[in-house]
């Protein structure tokens, strides 16, 4: 709901911007542009089954991206780049019979890209991007019934599209989101050196809770 929100709130925006002046978003030729976004996440939950027999269990994670974005433009709204993250993080789990769980993990992913933005006036555009997006995840987890440690290692491979919108804040500052994405991803995993997996889909949640910010600044 809040994303339907936000995508009814932009385009009336772009409405307004298109009755009341000629001008149109314009990223030149030619140009660099830096920039990058920052997430942070809690997440905190209860259980509190109305049956005796199920144990309370409580819920809860951490975790911390950082993501820059470098491009340049080869034509007028056209930005060839790559992305790149590092994101890190906690999950714990407990209940009322004393069963602990906690793991901690690192994610660390490459993204080149090819960007294009179609002016919906003079301050918002919305920009379609394609490419790949290659990701390495490590990860611990521990708990009270056993001294040992689970070691798991993860790979993905996606390949699709990301459509969003950019709002110009100032000359050399625009604000962009990504709403969602479609596209095959391909999932390799392998647990404690000897569960191996492998599964490969193809995903469409364009439009849903997946929704990033960011900021681009003009070099």
């Amino acid at each position: 709901m809040k994303t339907n929100l936000i995508i009814a709130l932009l385009l009336v925006c772009s409405t307004v911007f298109a009755q009341n002046t000629d001008e149109k978003f314009k990223i030149l030729k030619n140009k660099w542009v830096l920039g990058g976004s920052l997430n942070l996440n809690f997440y905190d939950s209860e259980q509190k089954p109305l049956r005796d027999q199920i144990a309370d269990s409580e819920h809860k994670s951490t975790s911390l991206g950082i993501n820059p974005d470098i491009g340049y433009s080869v034509n007028n709204n056209l930005l060839l780049g790559v992305k790149s993250g590092f994101s890190f993080g906690n999950q714990e789990s407990l209940n009322s019979q004393e069963y602990t769980y906690e793991s901690n993990f690192e994610t660390l992913s490459v993204a080149p890209y090819i960007r294009q933005y179609f002016p919906m006036g003079s301050k918002l555009a919305f920009n379609l991007e394609g490419g790949a997006i290659f990701t390495k995840r490590w990860e611990d987890s521990t708990n009270n019934s056993s001294d040992d440690i689970l070691t798991r290692d993860a790979s993905s491979v996606f390949v699709g599209i990301t459509p969003g919108f950019s709002f110009v804040l100032s000359e050399k500052v625009f604000l962009y989101s990504n709403l969602g994405s479609m596209g095959y991803n391909y999932n390799t995993s392998e647990s404690s050196g000897v569960e191996k997996s492998k599964n490969n889909l193809f995903s469409f949640n364009l439009f849903t809770t997946n929704l990033n910010f960011g900021l681009l600044v003009f070099l």
